[in-house]
Protein backbone atom coordinates (compact mmCIF):
# COMPACT_ATOMS: atom_id res chain seq x y z
CA UNK A 1 0.00 0.00 0.00
CA UNK A 2 2.85 2.37 0.82
CA UNK A 3 4.33 1.74 -2.60
CA UNK A 4 1.09 2.81 -4.32
CA UNK A 5 0.95 6.12 -2.47
CA UNK A 6 4.67 6.71 -2.91
CA UNK A 7 4.42 6.12 -6.67
CA UNK A 8 1.55 8.60 -6.96
CA UNK A 9 3.51 11.24 -5.05
CA UNK A 10 6.63 10.62 -7.15
CA UNK A 11 4.61 10.86 -10.38
CA UNK A 12 3.07 14.15 -9.29
CA UNK A 13 6.49 15.49 -8.28
CA UNK A 14 8.07 14.50 -11.61
CA UNK A 15 5.21 16.22 -13.48
CA UNK A 16 5.73 19.34 -11.40
CA UNK A 17 2.14 19.13 -10.22
CA UNK A 18 1.25 20.86 -6.98
CA UNK A 19 -0.52 18.53 -4.58
CA UNK A 20 -1.73 18.49 -1.01
CA UNK A 21 -1.59 15.69 1.57
CA UNK A 22 -5.39 15.51 1.67
CA UNK A 23 -5.53 15.08 -2.11
CA UNK A 24 -2.87 12.38 -1.85
CA UNK A 25 -4.68 10.58 0.97
CA UNK A 26 -7.94 10.41 -1.01
CA UNK A 27 -6.43 9.67 -4.44
CA UNK A 28 -7.36 5.99 -4.38
CA UNK A 29 -10.81 6.71 -2.89
CA UNK A 30 -11.69 8.68 -6.02
CA UNK A 31 -10.54 5.82 -8.25
CA UNK A 32 -12.66 3.35 -6.29
CA UNK A 33 -15.76 5.56 -6.54
CA UNK A 34 -15.31 5.90 -10.30
CA UNK A 35 -14.94 2.13 -10.67
CA UNK A 36 -18.16 1.60 -8.73
CA UNK A 37 -19.99 4.10 -10.94
CA UNK A 38 -18.88 2.24 -14.08
CA UNK A 39 -20.06 -1.13 -12.81
CA UNK A 40 -23.17 -2.42 -14.51
CA UNK A 41 -26.05 -2.73 -12.12
CA UNK A 42 -28.10 -5.81 -12.88
CA UNK A 43 -31.59 -6.40 -11.57
CA UNK A 44 -33.24 -9.77 -11.51
CA UNK A 45 -36.35 -10.34 -13.60
CA UNK A 46 -38.36 -10.61 -10.38
CA UNK A 47 -37.26 -7.14 -9.25
CA UNK A 48 -37.97 -5.66 -12.68
CA UNK A 49 -41.44 -7.20 -12.75
CA UNK A 50 -42.15 -5.98 -9.20
CA UNK A 51 -41.08 -2.46 -10.21
CA UNK A 52 -43.33 -2.53 -13.30
CA UNK A 53 -46.29 -3.83 -11.28
CA UNK A 54 -45.73 -1.15 -8.64
CA UNK A 55 -45.60 1.57 -11.30
CA UNK A 56 -48.83 0.30 -12.85
CA UNK A 57 -50.52 0.31 -9.44
CA UNK A 58 -49.47 3.94 -9.00
CA UNK A 59 -50.88 4.86 -12.40
CA UNK A 60 -47.51 5.49 -14.03
CA UNK A 61 -47.65 4.54 -17.71
CA UNK A 62 -43.94 5.01 -18.47
CA UNK A 63 -42.36 1.58 -18.07
CA UNK A 64 -38.73 2.73 -18.23
CA UNK A 65 -38.88 5.79 -16.02
CA UNK A 66 -37.80 4.11 -12.79
CA UNK A 67 -36.07 1.04 -14.19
Amino acid sequence: MKAKYLKVAEDWESEGQNWFPVQWAHHFDVEQIEKEKKQVKIQTIDKCMDAIIEMMKNGNDSKTEEL
